[in-house]
This record gives C-alpha cells, structure tokens and sequence, in this order.
C-alpha cells in the first residue's frame, strides 16, 4: 500500500469484490487513495459516460489497476480509445465538441479536471494498414482494446472497507489487450 496524497498519481492500494449492483454485476472494488485521485478517476468517468461517445474503452493506467484489482503504478490521466466513423471523423474532435476543454499544453481535460488522452481508431481495413510494422501493432492491438473491451464495474472502497462510492460500470480492455498495446509500446518508448 503506497497512497498518495494531493494531486500526484495514485500507486497503491489493494482491491477486494464483493456485494452485487443493482444490473447484477459485482463491481471491482478499489481501496480509495489518500489523495482521491481514484475518487477523481471515477468521478471523471461518470463525466465521460454522460458524454454522446462513440464506440469507446478504457486503457492505459486506470485500466491495468481494475484488471489486476490493485493500483500497482502512478497514472495521472485517463486513457481512452474512441471509435472514429467511416467517414473518418475524429471521435475525440466529436467529444470535444460536447463538453470537453484543453489545459493550457492543450489536453483533454474532463468537466471535473481529469486529464484524458485518447486514441482514435477508425474501421479496420486490412488494405488500409499501415506498412511499418510498429505502426500496423499499434493500429492493430488498439482496434482488438476496442473490439474486446467489457463493461465493468469499478468502486471505491474506504480502507475498513466500508464504501466510499457507488459503482461505475465502463468498458474496460481486457487482459490480453493491455498486453498487446504494451508490448506494441515498448520499442516505441525505447527510442
């Protein structure tokens, strides 16, 4: 357990499940962090699931700490892949429009101040696919996030274990997504 406090990324915390929501789920539940980053997280994505989205889900960060029900590194933001049409119109530029502003280094920011990156990804068209291979992974493992994504719910939990939150179901990348999109990442990142 490594809570933080203020408004640096959250690192720690367990997670535990139990108790049923009223659709019949059985949410992930998140020990609450010092700083409520987590609190501010969920908060965001009840802003963001209010928005007219497109096909959309959650990866990245956020998405790593349910699926292993254990925030086990920083993440400052929320990280998100949106489905653009076949006319390629931008899905982020159409959630934009909605109700989203940009920080003064021009990202997304949620109505609540969470920062959100996204991803845009169109209709898969294999003639269509880049040639470099990095790129086609990228393009490819961000496509199967989206294809495979489940709705999950995700709620806080007080470290006694009493709620702290009502549940918020969103679609999350499943395991072997956040895995491809990783290791897609990691030569990337290796310059």
């Amino acid at each position: 357990d490594r809570p933080v406090s203020g408004d640096r990324p959250v690192s720690g915390g367990p997670a535990v499940a139990h108790d049923v929501t009223a659709s019949g789920d059985v949410p992930v539940e998140l020990i609450a962090d010092a700083g409520g980053v987590l609190d501010r997280f969920l908060a965001g994505i009840t802003e963001l699931e209010a928005l007219p989205l497109p096909r959309h889900c959650i990866v990245g960060g956020f998405a790593v700490i349910v699926r292993l029900a254990r925030a086990h590194r920083a993440t400052a933001d929320l990280d998100a892949v949106l489905e653009s049409d076949a006319a390629g119109a931008s899905a982020t530029e159409l959630v934009v429009a909605a109700r989203l502003t940009r920080d003064p280094r021009g990202r997304l920011l949620l109505p609540n101040g969470t920062r959100l990156d996204t991803i845009d990804v169109g209709p898969l068209d294999g003639d269509a696919l880049p040639d470099d291979p990095s790129d086609r992974m990228f393009v490819l493992a961000h496509r199967y996030a989206l294809r495979t994504a489940t709705p999950t719910s995700v709620a806080l939990v007080e470290r006694d274990g009493n709620p702290r939150s009502g549940a918020v179901t969103v679609p999350i990348a499943v395991p072997a997504a956040l895995v491809a999109m990783k290791l897609q990442s990691i030569p990337r990142r290796r310059g």
